[in-house]
């Protein structure tokens, strides 16, 4: 199979190389190239103020710098950050139970009724399967008061998600791979200026590369068609397996529940071609709380450069997996 990897897009990559070589000179105004790059982000998310750092963890350190309480995450399908670094900040975690990841709005409300946490952190694709009810759970949190805190880390560009009308603060992270894929980088983008001055000496310390902001303005303008056919390849391998969950939601990988996996089926898959062009494979074994916690497979679509993958090339994911798998 020829299966490329997640790169930055052309244009990004000039831009960087240009950057790259007048850092230091007097072509190179590092104020005005990080300045762009917020306001394009501010752009796509429609929040007024966006910070930029050198990773999304920095960005969710950020943000937690500026709660207290209780910060409420879900048992499963989010990032191991919300279970980690919210202890650094003497918060209190709470687990709310999801199905494979999504949120139920009924179910939150009784639950933040019980627990009254401060915030909850979710991801805007559960795991990167499965789309998020963000306007039904943001309503619910502003009725009782609760900050939302969306990682839009697999959903920048998305028409839906990434949205300031539906969470008082997004994060995410420009690492690899990603839908903005520049290998380094992360970012808050809020309306409430205070959150990011509470952490100031977080932004300090977890300063952006100048370098990856003058990638930034291309590579968000790529993100919407990068979201839109990652969401059409999905929904070509659902459609092929049998056991998929969320078969009919939108997302940028595909998980898989198996009751028995075979112990070498990662291995079988990966000699026989479900890997990048680079060596990496794209099967995740599950339980993972990043994806779900049943056992399982997920796949990792977001690792490919899907702008240069037909269709055939997905149909052959499907078929090797139907093969070694049985699914």
């Amino acid at each position: 199979m020829n299966l490329p990897p997640r790169k930055p897009c052309i244009k990004s990559r000039e831009a960087m190389c240009k950057a790259a070589k007048e850092i230091g000179s007097k072509e190179f105004n590092i104020k005005k190239e990080v300045n762009d790059a917020k306001k394009a982000f501010s752009s796509i998310t429609g929040h007024r103020h966006t910070e930029l750092l050198s990773s999304c963890d920095a960005a969710i350190m950020l943000v937690l710098k500026s709660l207290n309480g209780k910060v409420m995450i879900p048992d499963q399908g989010g990032w191991k950050g919300f279970k980690t670094l919210p202890r650094l900040f003497g918060l209190e975690i709470r687990e709310i139970a999801t199905k494979f990841g999504i949120i139920d709005p009924k179910y939150l409300e009784d639950k933040i009724q019980e627990e009254m946490p401060n915030a909850l952190f979710l991801t805007s694709f559960a795991g990167y399967l499965a789309e998020q009810p963000v306007k039904k759970i943001h309503k619910v949190c502003k009725k009782f008061g609760v900050l939302l805190i969306e990682d839009a880390s697999g959903a920048i560009g998305d028409e839906i998600l990434c949205k300031s009308k539906n969470a008082e603060i997004i994060i995410g992270s420009m690492g690899s791979p990603k839908i903005v894929n520049l290998y380094s980088g992360g970012f808050v983008s809020t309306d409430n200026m205070d959150i990011i001055e509470t952490g100031r000496e977080i932004v300090r310390a977890c300063k952006i590369n100048p370098i990856t902001c003058a990638g930034i303005k291309e590579e968000l303008k790529v993100a919407p068609h990068v979201i839109r056919i990652l969401n059409d390849y999905t929904s070509i391998i659902k459609k092929e397996l049998n056991t998929v969950i969320h078969r009919k939601e939108r997302g940028v990988c595909v998980g898989i529940k198996m009751d028995n996996i075979p112990k070498d089926i990662v291995k079988k898959a990966y000699i026989n071609g479900l890997k990048t062009n680079l060596g990496s494979p794209i099967l995740t074994l599950c339980p993972e709380y990043n994806r779900f916690m049943k056992p399982g497979l997920t796949i990792e679509l977001k690792k490919l450069n899907v702008l240069d993958i037909q269709e055939k090339e997905i149909l052959k994911i499907s078929k090797t997996l139907k093969h070694f798998a049985k699914i």
